[in-house]
């Protein structure tokens, strides 16, 4: 009996190692940090929608591919996945959207934190004034 609960015991703490190992950010790799005072506002058509491990918020994260209407392609980092289905936040591919965020290059690609996003005729917020989650 006590080496089955050893066994699980064992099998649990290779999990929880795992899971923390994949919330972390890789090695050498700079997680950006929000700056309010380089705050900007970008414009353009959504590309893609999709969720994956993200090392700004740590975790399961939505994102979005924007191509801007004043050139270029951006990763919009935008809350926890379940943040947004708790507030029912949703996205369209195609939809036009306007982003408040600051700029930042991530993983060697252009990036912005997102603090609003403007789509329709709704906006939604995922950071403070300061740039504080509000996840």
């Amino acid at each position: 009996m006590k080496m089955i609960g050893a066994i699980i015991s064992g099998v649990l703490l290779m999990f929880a190692i795992a899971a923390a190992q994949q919330a972390a950010p890789r090695a050498g790799q700079d997680v950006p940090k929000y700056d309010p005072a380089k705050q900007e506002v970008i414009t353009g058509t959504i590309q893609e929608i999709h969720d994956y491990q993200c090392p700004v918020s740590g975790s399961l994260g939505t994102h979005i591919t924007l191509k801007a209407f004043s050139g270029g392609m951006f990763e919009a980092h935008l809350a926890p996945a379940a943040f947004l289905k708790e507030f029912g936040v949703k996205f369209n591919q195609s939809d036009t959207v306007t982003f408040t965020g600051t700029k930042v290059m991530f993983d060697g690609k252009p990036a912005i934190l997102v603090r609003t996003a403007k789509v329709r005729n709704e906006t939604f917020m995922f950071r403070d004034e300061k740039g504080r989650p509000l996840w």
